[in-house]
């Protein structure tokens, strides 16, 4: 879970033993602690220059939410933009490769005392700007905006530029936002380039494998619609992409509905959607009272909609898609009662059903009637649960995050649903908990992780490539 920073920013930020800079909000729709945080920072602005970096991250944001996914995923972000001055404008370009007496237009030779010492020629690469003082980003953003999920670096040049990374750039260059949506396809969602970008970023992702059957590939449920396939890299082909026309790819286009899948499931991972709910609190209530009231009081709804809410009474199905329910405590018995709320994101951008169900947020409330009236105590629990590497060669680790005790049992279970190995079973403390699996010995294929919390079920598929 993120830690809490109960601070709102709008205007200077308060703080000793470094410079301080001011933040604007650029779209702020809740708790930092339970949305997600993008901040821009910019580079190579001086204090005359301050509105230009300003202006140019309107443009951003507005452009941020006009592309599918993060349009529907708008209620989602928070978005603050730092005010960091440099002492001198502009970008430094060392201009000692030969590729750069090539570039049309040219760039000039600089060398400006910038904040981030962001830089042409990074890595031998032009078109490469890096930010290099990452001392100096996380010193800036740990004092201004601690909470941060995601920054992104704009750098002061006209000049065609960007990186992606653990703090992405771009310059601001007539397609500068294009870049940047680009560059955060790579650090906010790990995606990889489309184009052939070299042997060194060639490996197993979301939207790039050597896998070539379409029973097989990671992205088996998009194959064929909108133009999704298994595409040959252009210098080698036997890495595989799923499109021939996405923003991973070229500046323009869409991201193809695999990259897509790969964001919304990123935003699921860093965020809950049921933000408040009632009762909040331990509640006594008299006998004299009937009716009893529930309610989620705010959620973070995409747009259009597509959470879908299932009310469930001591594990039966009492109503669906509601925001707010009534029980009649004449109609329960004495003793302990359990009401949940599942809240799950229908959105047509996630084919993968079992990723859906796995981020499912649950809220709870144990009702505990007695002849002089109930007693009612909330929970809220949302389960995070992963296997990375999936495809696994060899070993992989199970990953689970829960936020409060449970009693949770893993296993595995092949193809025909026998169980092959018992991964977890028994109680679990609140937090990240990691089980390390020993694939050498199953044979190739895809099976089953089932996970069993509480009365909560749900299973995550693996697929196993030995050699």
């Amino acid at each position: 879970m993120k830690k809490l920073f109960l601070l709102f920013f709008s205007a200077y930020c308060c703080c000793a033993n470094a410079q301080t800079f001011k933040v604007d909000t650029l779209q702020y729709k809740g708790d930092v602690d339970k949305y997600i945080n993008f901040v821009l920072v910019g580079d190579g602005f001086t204090a005359a220059e301050q509105g230009s970096f300003i202006n140019q991250s309107k443009d951003f944001v507005n452009k941020f939410f006009a592309e599918e996914p993060f349009s529907a995923y708008r209620n989602y972000f928070n978005f603050f933009a730092i005010r960091a001055i440099s002492p001198e404008s502009g970008a430094k370009h060392p201009n000692n490769l030969a590729e750069c007496a090539n570039v049309s237009p040219k760039v000039p030779q600089s060398n400006p005392n910038n904040l981030f010492g962001s830089t042409f020629d990074a890595f031998s690469i032009h078109r490469l700007v890096v930010a290099m003082n990452s001392t100096k980003i996380q010193e800036v953003l740990s004092k201004h905006t601690p909470f941060f999920d995601q920054a992104l670096i704009l750098v002061n040049s006209p000049y065609y530029g960007g990186s992606g990374g653990t703090f992405p750039t771009s310059t601001l260059e007539t397609n500068s936002n294009e870049i940047s949506l680009h560059e955060l396809g790579h650090s906010f969602a790990a995606l990889s380039d489309e184009y052939w970008a070299g042997e060194q970023f060639a490996r197993e992702t979301a939207n790039m494998t050597k896998e070539t059957s379409t029973t097989l590939v990671k992205w088996k449920n998009w194959l064929n619609f909108r133009q999704t396939g298994i595409f040959d890299h252009d210098v080698n082909p036997i890495w595989k992409r799923p499109h021939q026309n996405c923003k991973m790819r070229f500046l323009g286009p869409s991201f193809c509905p695999v990259c897509q899948e790969t964001i919304v499931k990123r935003i699921h991972q860093l965020t809950d959607p049921v933000v408040r709910f009632s009762p909040g609190n331990k509640n006594t209530i008299s006998s004299q009272q009937r009716l009893l009231s529930f309610r989620l009081l705010e959620l973070m709804k995409p747009q259009p909609n597509t959470l879908k809410i299932e009310w469930q009474l001591d594990g039966k199905t009492i109503f669906r898609n509601q925001d707010s329910i009534k029980l009649d405590q004449n109609t329960l018995n004495k003793g302990n009662h359990t009401l949940k709320a599942i809240v799950s994101d229908t959105t047509g951008n996630v084919r993968d059903a079992v990723f859906t169900s796995a981020q499912a947020s649950i809220v709870s409330w144990i009702i505990d009637k007695t002849t002089t009236g109930l007693e009612i105590l909330p929970d809220q629990q949302k389960i995070q649960s992963n296997i990375s590497p999936n495809p696994a060669q060899g070993q992989t680790l199970i990953s689970l995050e829960l936020e409060q005790k449970n009693e949770v049992h893993i296993i595995l279970i092949d193809a025909q649903g026998r169980v092959l190995e018992t991964i977890q079973s028994g109680k679990l403390a609140p937090g990240k908990h990691g089980f390390e699996l020993n694939t050498s010995q199953l044979p190739n294929g895809y099976y089953q992780v089932l996970f069993q919390v509480n009365s909560y079920r749900h299973s995550l598929p693996l697929l196993v490539i030995n050699g």
